[in-house]
């Protein structure tokens, strides 16, 4: 594809030279004097338009989906506490043997993090900067609703999963929780040191996803259902578990 694309661009700017240098020989044989102007006006183009062309290649794409999820950890016995937000996005999915798959730029979230401590620094030990997205699937039914299957680890500190449930117009968190509770014994030595009985983890969502990849979705599932715009739910914090030994 990719060669053919070339040598389409090769092909077409080989045809532009021949054309030009017809009419410019037609022009310099009737008109001399317009032959120059005719020069100075080709060279400004040859300028001119790669420049455009390449700066219309290096426009951004338009992100067709967006995550954002913050993390927050608090402590029921202390009052330690830190947070971490994680960034995603994606330009749309992709189709494959297990299913249809959000195309994200990346696994792991641009994480920025919230606090200082012992806490913090024991989670930022464990990895909690390493947000991983292993499972993103969207599914699609013939009633024109939809679901997404989010399964995820958090470097060393927990595994979870997610399910968002949607429409053609609205969309809701339907179900959450930590899948793994054999926690490591490196966090649940930190958090003994650290007095801490229980770490309650809490997360607040922000997620958006376009019309155009919610009907390719559905398209790639031959069902004829049309959504019209973007969709977004922005939640609330709500716990999603608790770390303990």
């Amino acid at each position: 594809m990719e060669f053919n694309f070339a040598f389409s661009w090769i092909s077409l700017i080989i045809v532009l030279l021949v054309l030009i240098i017809y009419a410019g020989s037609r022009i310099r044989n009737q008109n001399p004097a317009l032959y120059r102007k005719y020069i100075a006006v080709v060279i400004i183009l040859c300028v001119v338009v790669p420049i455009s062309i390449i700066g219309i290649l290096n426009l951004p794409k338009q992100n067709e989906v967006e995550l954002v999820i913050t993390l927050d950890f608090k402590s029921n016995s202390t009052t330690d506490e830190t947070a971490v937000q994680y960034r995603w996005d994606a330009q749309g999915v992709r189709d494959d043997d297990y299913g249809i798959l959000i195309d994200w730029r990346t696994q792991y979230g641009d994480a920025h993090s919230y606090g200082t401590g012992g806490l913090h620094d024991l989670l930022v030990d464990e990895r909690v900067e390493d947000f991983n997205i292993q499972w993103s699937e969207i599914s699609p039914f013939e009633d024109g609703t939809w679901n997404l299957t989010l399964s995820f680890y958090v470097g060393s500190v927990f595994d979870g999963l997610m399910n968002i449930s949607g429409n053609a117009e609205n969309m809701e968190i339907t179900s959450y929780q930590i899948t793994n509770p054999y926690f490591s014994q490196d966090i649940v030595d930190g958090l003994s040191s650290l007095e801490i009985q229980g770490l309650e983890v809490y997360m607040q969502l922000s997620f958006k996803i376009s019309a155009a990849v919610l009907n390719s979705c559905f398209q790639m599932e031959e069902i004829d259902i049309l959504i019209s715009s973007e969709l977004q739910i922005e939640s609330s914090d709500f716990m999603i578990g608790v770390i303990s030994g």
